[in-house]
């Protein structure tokens, strides 16, 4: 009897904890009025709350399309009867679903930006959100299962994308990040899925024309470990660009877009003067880090969203593509030949892609605003079609 009491006590004081203090990040409506009565209210299914700068621009990039709509990140346990919403959502958050909204909680529910086609964990919650709930695809990436059944046993990649197929023929409307997400949904049995490019986009502004140049590249290194050839090799040979760069007249600035980032951008900083090589230590910052990132001359970048963001604020860039998801994207751009391969890197290659770039660069920069305008404009006006229900 002791021992139940003291369990109860404990369940309780853990509940009463994630209640009040738990991270409101995506948790919480815009207002403190909008507390007050009914709001319309889409969930978010996403990478959130981990200080990956690529993956809060996304979400920040669907409250800006999604203007209309309260974006909170979803959870299906706000919806099961014997999984009560305290087991997820803050007090404020948690008493408003139970007394001022207590009906249906999810107007429309978004798969979001990201590689999360072909993950188990993203599978289960779609999974759950389209039984209840309108559900849309808005910019998503798939997970190539090829690359990862060679990279990652963990999971079945080339069984688990066959289960995607099925819920996302019940997803009212599907609109993948890009040409290669498209194919691959469509080699397994998805009819006509279409590709609107990255949400990011939709964040960036383009600077204006003609840049000043500085003199300055930007640098971004870092992966979560899952990569073509080895990180290790990818830092020796990004050290040795750099010395190469200040050489060449340029300055450098290392760029992190997550805290696994940092580490190594500032090991690397560190060997070199500080007037010559730098350190952006805002990355967390998504304003801050969008306007930093229009000031340089250009991006060389290894994370996804580091090319994504330069290429939407027009600033030239040379990829370090380590999965095909860097694909995905630059094919959606037409910029595959401004990248490297993190298993093969070269260094003359990546110097003679710099220099080509310097060599053209307002081509270069007319050619990145113009797509990223299109992009913008294609999300712009996809998202207002889903909102007014013609898609």
């Amino acid at each position: 009897m002791a021992t139940r009491l003291l369990t109860t006590f404990q369940t309780r004081v853990k509940q009463a904890n994630q209640l009040l203090f738990c991270d409101r990040t995506a948790k919480q409506l815009n207002s403190p009025m909008a507390y007050l009565q009914p709001q319309p209210i889409a969930g978010y299914i996403g990478f959130l709350g981990h200080q990956n700068l690529g993956d809060e621009i996304l979400f920040d990039a669907f409250k800006k399309l999604f203007p209309a709509l309260q974006l909170l990140a979803y959870d299906g346990a706000v919806d099961r009867v014997h999984n009560p919403p305290f087991s997820y959502y803050p007090a404020e958050l948690a008493l408003y679903r139970r007394v001022v909204k207590p009906g249906p909680f999810y107007d429309l529910v978004f798969l979001g930006g990201g590689t999360l086609i072909n993950r188990r964990h993203y599978l289960s919650r779609l999974g759950h959100a389209v039984q209840q709930y309108r559900c849309a695809v808005f910019g998503t990436g798939v997970a190539d299962p090829m690359f990862w059944h060679e990279q990652d046993r963990s999971e079945d990649f080339l069984q688990q994308i066959k289960q995607w197929i099925p819920v996302l023929k019940d997803v009212a409307v599907v609109k993948v990040r890009g040409p290669h997400s498209a194919q691959i949904l469509a080699s397994y049995g998805l009819p006509r899925p279409e590709f609107i490019g990255d949400p990011a986009l939709s964040m960036c502004r383009p600077r204006i024309t003609p840049h000043r140049r500085t003199g300055t590249i930007g640098l971004n290194v870092g992966s979560h470990g899952t990569l073509w050839g080895d990180q290790e090799r990818v830092y020796q040979i990004v050290t040795a660009l750099v010395q190469q760069l200040i050489d060449r007249g340029w300055r450098v600035e290392l760029l992190p877009f997550d805290p696994g980032d940092l580490k190594i951008s500032r090991f690397i900083a560190q060997q070199f003067k500080p007037t010559l090589v730098s350190l952006w230590p805002h990355f967390y910052q998504a304003k801050l880090t969008l306007e930093r990132i229009q000031s340089y001359d250009l991006v060389i970048g290894q994370r996804l969203h580091s090319i994504v963001l330069a290429c939407g604020c027009g600033v030239p860039f040379v990829a370090l593509k380590y999965a095909p998801k860097c694909d995905d994207f630059l094919s959606s751009v037409d910029c595959l030949e401004f990248a490297a391969k993190t298993d093969a890197l070269d260094l003359d290659h990546l110097l003679s892609l710099v220099s080509q770039i310097d060599r053209n660069y307002d081509a270069r920069c007319q050619h990145l605003t113009a797509v990223g305008n299109r992009y913008r404009t294609l999300q712009q006006q996809t998202a207002q079609a889903l909102m007014e229900g013609s898609l």
